[in-house]
C-alpha cells in the first residue's frame, strides 16, 4: 500500500500509547490495549487479502441501495456479471463511492 508499518512508525516515539490508544479506538478494538500491542513491534507481520471481484462493490448498504446495485452476498452467480458492468458502468460516469477494496485498504 505504498506505507510503512504503523508499529514501525511509532517505535521510539514519546506518546506512543496515546498513539496506539487512538488507532485501537478508531478501530473499534476494545479487546486489547496499547501496552498488549508493544510486542508486535518485535515482529515482521504480513497481510494477505483477496482483490476478488466483490471488493468493488461499494462498501455500504446503503450506498449499494442506492446505486441499485444487489448485493454480493445476495446476488446469483449468474447476474454477477451484469451487476459488476453496472458497477464498472458508474465509475465511469464519475459516480464515486467507496468500494469495499478502498475500505480494506484505507483500514490497513
Amino acid at each position: 500500500l505504498g506505507s510503512s508499518c504503523i508499529l514501525e512508525d511509532m517505535a521510539g516515539v514519546d506518546g506512543q500509547d496515546v498513539k496506539l490508544r487512538a488507532v485501537l479506538s478508531r478501530f473499534k478494538v476494545s479487546i486489547a490495549e496499547p501496552s498488549d500491542l508493544h510486542q508486535l513491534h518485535a515482529y515482521e507481520i504480513f497481510i494477505i487479502v483477496d482483490d476478488s471481484g466483490s471488493m468493488l462493490w461499494p462498501s455500504s448498504m446503503a450506498e449499494q441501495e442506492e446505486l441499485g446495485i444487489v448485493s454480493p452476498s445476495q446476488l446469483q452467480p449468474e447476474h454477477r456479471g451484469r451487476e459488476l458492468q453496472k458497477i464498472e458502468s458508474l465509475r465511469r460516469q464519475g459516480r464515486g463511492f467507496k468500494s469495499r477494496w478502498d475500505e480494506l485498504q484505507e483500514s490497513l
